[in-house]
């Protein structure tokens, strides 16, 4: 009987041990649980991996942190393995290989157990935002284009709204750069805030297209391609630059718009505008040239930087670096040089006095280029101007 009862006995105790000694054996058998990443996961640096080495012989099961580079330490020793931008099933294979031929067995095989991610953010900077900041991402809320710009604080002032870039590195390690125009994101008519960011997404913002309108213009001042409110696909031209900020003055010479571009080498080059000639085609414009030579556009495309002057009928605008830059009426006379650089409150600081532009009108608007610095020498000849003429003054480099 006493034999019969005894898989009783030891039945009940083990249950009975099961119920008292659970919680211990439990708190003793906790380990953090592998993640389950998703089938596009590659390794970037920064994981908390574990590996799991068979057989055992080979070597102990190792937990570490993948370096920032993408490096791992084996438990055979020898020289780390770079598994950064890999899958965890290349991660694999490549710990095989490698413990096979530091081991020299031939069936040792290795897992590798993903413990926890380290926090994965976009970055969104470019002197086209407020805040150039990572940004990070949490599952629960995909994270869209838009968003992420108003994480940043928005665009600033001459932030270009329509060139706004996308880089983001694909599972082969490739770049890929999309451009996108966001300036209708947020409206209410908007059919997308733009695509959804992954982890390690580059956007950047970049200044817009910025110009200076100055003279006989009733907005002075830099001027945005968002000021004109121009499509990513249009070319800015100086109609659109007068017409789009308040149009011109009374008394404006329309027919002799100046602006002033500076070359890749740092020279001025000039170019000029005829507002009747480009809403009138079959007018002239003070840039036609004789009959074998095409003629220039008489509404010249603008580009970043340029200066779109305009003058008042007999007036001589003087620009740049001196203290009260205008356009200064001479009352059909002609004036000496050094006296309208005078007018205009003399030289400010930093300006390069060896190098004053003029550009003639009575020469096609050419250009001279005047050494003032001489003046201080007793030896400097002073430059007759007629109007029409322009002086701008340069800045000197440091």
């Amino acid at each position: 009987m006493m034999e019969s009862n005894k898989p009783v006995f030891l039945r009940a105790a083990a249950f009975l041990c099961v119920l008292v000694c659970a919680p211990s054996m439990t708190a003793f058998a906790v380990e953090a649980e592998p993640l389950s990443p998703p089938t596009t996961f590659r390794f970037s640096g920064g994981e908390r991996i574990k590996l799991i080495v068979t057989p055992e012989t080979v070597g102990p099961s190792i937990e570490q942190i993948v370096s920032d580079d993408g490096f791992i330490a084996l438990p055979t020793g020898g020289e780390p393995l770079n598994i950064k931008g890999k899958s965890r099933f290349e991660v694999q294979k490549l710990l095989a290989e490698r413990i096979q031929k530091d081991s020299g067995v031939l069936k040792a095989n290795a897992d590798i157990a993903l413990l926890s991610e380290p926090a994965r953010s976009v970055y969104v900077g470019g002197e086209g935002v407020k805040l150039s900041q990572s940004i990070p991402l949490s599952g629960s809320s995909p994270l869209t284009l838009y968003a992420a710009l108003l994480a940043a604080g928005g665009f600033s002032t001459d932030g270009d709204t329509t060139h706004v870039s996308l880089s983001r590195t694909a599972t082969d390690g490739s770049v890929k750069i999309e451009t996108f125009d966001v300036s209708r994101f947020g409206d209410a008519d908007s059919k997308t805030l733009g695509p959804l960011l992954r982890a390690g997404d580059v956007v950047k913002v970049s200044r817009g297209d910025v110009f200076i309108l100055a003279g006989e213009v009733n907005k002075a001042g830099p001027v945005s391609r968002r000021d004109l409110a121009a499509r990513p696909d249009s070319t800015p031209r100086v109609s659109t630059a007068i017409y789009s900020t308040g149009g011109l003055k009374a008394g404006a010479n329309r027919k002799a718009i100046k602006v002033l571009r500076r070359d890749k080498d740092g020279g001025r080059q000039v170019l000029m505008a005829d507002l009747d000639a480009s809403e009138n085609p079959a007018q002239k414009s003070p840039n036609a040239v004789e009959s074998n030579v095409p003629k220039a556009d008489p509404d010249p495309a603008l580009q970043n930087g340029d200066i779109v002057v305009v003058s008042p009928t007999g007036g001589i605008p003087v620009l740049g670096k001196v203290r009260a830059p205008n356009v200064y009426s001479i009352g059909g006379q002609s004036i000496k040089l050094s006296r309208i650089i005078a007018m205009a409150g003399g030289f400010a600081e930093f300006a390069k006095t060896s190098t004053v532009i003029i550009v003639k009108a009575n020469n096609g608007y050419g250009t001279i280029h005047v050494d003032m610095s001489l003046l201080s020498k007793g030896n400097f000849q002073d430059v007759d101007l007629e109007e029409g003429d322009l002086v701008y003054v340069p800045e000197r480099l440091m």
